[in-house]
């Protein structure tokens, strides 16, 4: 405890567990760990208010049990550095894996949890986002990476539920068996390798990436909130099928930029929403509506093909638009229409 905030420096030489509040009146100036050559394990069984936290240029795990409040950017010195936070906690400034392989664990198991704090790094392709603690619910805050500066990966665990409020960019994403809700644009290439689990796009959302079922059979479940784009594959052939893409909100545009391998394609109830393929891809899978006349197939301006069934006894698609006079494009349709 200090008098005043923006006082006092803790430095920590090796292993530690501290288990009374760190600046819990007024704000430490400076928390130094990783001190020790070999690596250290510290943690902090209750929160930690400090100005600076600085990442000495060793290896080591800080567990932060407690809130953790970090006012000025956080820095990775060296690889195999792990910050795992238990509860929510906010890095005003945010933390840069500055080209380190390094980890930032954020865990529900006590809970829900909401990391505030932009993540960045200064070579594309470093640094881990890792999400755990199962059926309680992860809310990513700030933005992951950024354009040109990707992260390496963003992990989320089986059974665990994430929200991510801003853009993410990470060159390999994967989604655990919970759900998984982007609300801003994504970059990177998706995995969904787990029976069950859930994606879920908010409106207006471009997702830059492939989308890959690796569970060895059609699985997983899209949900787009509203409109939806897609620049990339959806799924694959054979097993790589995505299991089902349910439309979620009326008078929508689902744009698919490449071919897309879905099971089942759902407009749900939404007679005004359109599905737009672009010139000469195809979609693989049936398309379905919740009801009659649900739903738009817009090829009025690309060639496109479905390999698949089309609506169904008392769930038919409003409307096939092929072509335009100036401008005549081809529609193939596999199966029953």
């Amino acid at each position: 405890k200090t008098g005043s905030d923006n006082a006092g420096i803790l430095i920590l030489d090796g292993d530690s567990e501290l288990g009374s509040a760190i600046g819990a009146t007024n704000s430490l100036a400076s928390v130094s760990i990783f001190n020790k050559v070999g690596g250290s394990t510290i943690k902090f069984d209750d929160t930690l208010d400090t100005e600076i936290l600085t990442l000495g240029a060793n290896s080591g795990t800080a567990t932060f049990v407690g809130e953790a409040k970090i006012n000025n950017a956080v820095n990775f010195t060296a690889a195999s550095q792990n910050l795992v936070f238990n509860t929510s906690s906010t890095l005003a400034n945010g933390a840069s894996f500055a080209g380190k392989a390094s980890t930032i664990t954020v865990d529900s198991a006590a809970g829900n949890n909401t990391f505030n704090g932009a993540l960045t790094t200064t070579t594309t392709d470093t640094g881990t986002l890792a999400i755990t603690g199962g059926a309680n619910t992860v809310t990513i805050a700030s933005a992951v990476g950024a354009s040109g500066n990707a992260l390496s990966a963003v992990t989320i665990a089986d059974s665990t539920n994430a929200t991510f409020s801003a853009a993410v960019y990470a060159n390999a994403l994967t989604a655990g068996s919970g759900t998984t809700t982007f609300n801003g644009n994504v970059t990177g290439a998706l995995s969904i390798g787990s029976t069950g689990a859930t994606v879920a796009f908010g409106d207006g959302v471009t997702m830059a990436g492939t989308i890959t079922n690796t569970s060895g059979g059609a699985t997983g479940t899209i949900n787009a909130a509203g409109a939806f784009t897609a620049n990339n594959t959806i799924g694959s052939s054979g097993n790589g099928a995505i299991s089902t893409f349910n439309v979620g909100a009326d008078n929508k545009v689902i744009s698919f930029k490449d071919d897309a391998y879905i099971t089942s394609f759902n407009f749900g109830g939404n007679a005004g929403s359109s599905l737009v393929l672009s010139n000469g891809k195809k979609l693989t899978g049936n398309i379905t509506a919740g009801g009659s006349s649900k739903g738009i197939i817009d090829a009025s301006a690309n060639s496109a093909t479905v390999d698949g069934n089309i609506g169904g006894s008392g769930a038919s698609v409003a409307n096939i638009k092929i072509g335009t006079a100036n401008a005549a494009k081809v529609f193939t349709a596999s199966g029953d229409v």
